[in-house]
């Protein structure tokens, strides 16, 4: 549980992990912070953004989208 005091960071989240099948897991505060991302993560990895309680999926292409 994080509170005002002790808030999530990016730097704090990244990776989340517990990795499965080299598949890697991400939380992010805005999804701007998807810039910061590794685009050379695994095809399937994910990533929660805060922001908008949003995930986002890495492609075959190298980009995150949202699913």
């Amino acid at each position: 549980i994080y509170t005002s005091i002790n808030t999530l960071s990016l730097h704090d989240a990244l990776p989340i992990c517990h990795v499965t099948y080299g598949l890697q897991e991400f939380v992010i505060d805005t999804v701007n912070d998807l810039n910061y991302l590794p685009i050379d993560a695994p095809m399937g990895s994910t990533a929660f953004c805060i922001e908008n309680s949003s995930v986002y999926m890495i492609n075959s292409s190298g980009e995150w989208v949202e699913i």
